[in-house]
């Protein structure tokens, strides 16, 4: 069956835009007619790029204000911009009538699709699997935990945050409880059951997201994640000549301070450094160190097989690339997601771990831990090699295509699609 798939990721996020862009693209070589809906920050460049896509755009939370939320302990969102987001969506449901909606964490979309009772195939990271985890979490180093931590000291945060996790995240779900009331649906007790699909795509590996056996209606496709289209800079090889090389990507949620505080830190040393800002920060020149390279994209995985260390914010799509290229990672986690992959990586000694607050209190604790990691780097990248090796037979893009074609062809009663059905809605 070939249909009209609608993808609304959390589009101001670029690994959410990113892997919905990857499985848009797959799909529509495969015939299906595909939009894509969101921010137009990353979404409308490269629908432009792309004609085959369409692209319509909806209001989304700012990146920065959706990772306060993440790192508050209080911090919820606005329940005015959520209803001003399923006036949107359902406006969009409406006109667009898919027979599904892909939802890579867009959470107003899994109300809106519900409202109009369309089917929803959620995207989902392996370590929001809580509910079926395999082991269980630890306490997180991370805000808002980190300040707990100090409160309550080592022993008694043990016991207390993996508990109170569940509850931190009920309490963020309450405007959300609101608008399924409003809306006349059922109301949802944990952001788990929220953003649950009818179909549940799991963009992990088992060995770095373990879980128990789950449902039926869970797949486990494996690692989704985009890199921009760009030839290898012509400096490069210079550039890296001399060692060691140390690539800092932050995705496009790095915390603005740490960008500085690695200048600062790894500025003027012996290290060769290549900073990725994703758009999120400009220095001026006079800013920017003589060891430094400072660009806006790079293309990811080669810059980091000509790497001896990843300075990363565990984002999984940086974290999996890290892996195709066999370099070892140094994690600052900024949230509990990044945190438990991060645990993952040191666990198999492919690299190192620290949250973001311990960083910001201690500026030296990273240059001490990249500093043990390049002296003991043969043994942190043989143990990467392994993760390399148990992962390279993954394809995340075609195995989650595949799944949601499955889907589709599970549904019945569907009018069938043409292949222009979407055109109107292109950027």
């Amino acid at each position: 069956m070939r249909g009209r798939i609608l993808f609304a990721p959390a589009s101001t996020v670029l690994a959410h835009a990113g892997r919905c862009l990857m499985l848009a693209r797959e799909l529509d070589r495969r015939g299906h007619c595909v939009l894509l809906a969101g921010d137009a920050r990353f979404l409308r460049e490269w629908t432009r790029q792309d004609p085959r896509l369409g692209y319509v755009e909806l209001p989304d939370i700012p990146a920065g204000e959706g990772l306060r939320i993440l790192r508050s302990l209080w911090k919820r969102p606005d329940l005015r911009w959520l209803h001003t987001h399923v006036r949107a969506e359902l406006e969009l449901l409406d006109r667009v009538r898919p027979d599904l909606v892909v939802v890579d964490f867009r959470l107003t979309m899994f109300i809106s699709a519900r409202r109009r009772g369309i089917p929803i195939v959620s995207l989902l990271g392996g370590r929001w699997l809580y509910p079926y985890a395999a082991k269980p979490y630890r306490a997180f180093r991370t805000a808002p935990a980190f300040w707990v931590r100090r409160l309550l000291g080592e022993r008694l945060s043990e016991m207390v945050i993996p508990r109170g996790f569940r509850w931190l995240l009920r309490y963020k779900i309450r405007p959300y409880r609101r608008l399924l009331a409003h809306y006349g649906l059922e109301p949802k007790r944990d952001l788990w059951e929220l953003f649950l699909g009818d179909m549940n795509l799991i963009l992990d590996s088992e060995l770095l997201a373990p879980t128990r056996p789950l449902p039926e209606n869970f797949v486990r496709v494996g690692p989704v994640h985009w890199e921009p289209s760009l030839p290898e800079p012509e400096w490069l090889a210079e550039w890296t000549s001399r060692r060691p090389v140390i690539y800092v990507t932050l995705g496009s949620t790095g915390h603005p301070r740490l960008f500085r505080q690695v200048l600062g830190i790894l500025g003027r040393t012996s290290y060769r450094v290549i900073l990725t800002t994703g758009g999120q920060i400009r220095f001026a020149p006079e800013e920017v160190p003589e060891n430094v390279r400072v660009e806006t994209f790079l293309p990811g995985r080669r810059i980091m097989e000509r790497a001896d260390v990843v300075i990363c914010h565990g984002g999984a799509g940086t974290v999996y690339q890290a892996i195709a290229a066999g370099t070892p990672c140094l994690i600052v986690a900024t949230h509990f997601e990044q945190e438990l992959l991060g645990q993952e990586i040191e666990e198999h000694g492919a690299g190192r771990l620290l949250a973001l607050p311990e960083v910001i209190a201690d500026p030296m604790r990273l240059r001490r831990t990249l500093d043990e990691m390049l002296e003991h780097r043969e043994a942190y990248a043989r143990n990467m090699q392994r993760l390399h090796h148990a992962h390279r037979h993954l394809d995340g893009v075609q195995a989650a295509a595949a799944a949601i074609e499955a889907f589709l062809n599970r549904l019945e009663g569907r009018e069938p699609v043409g292949a222009s059905a979407l055109g109107a809605e292109g950027g």
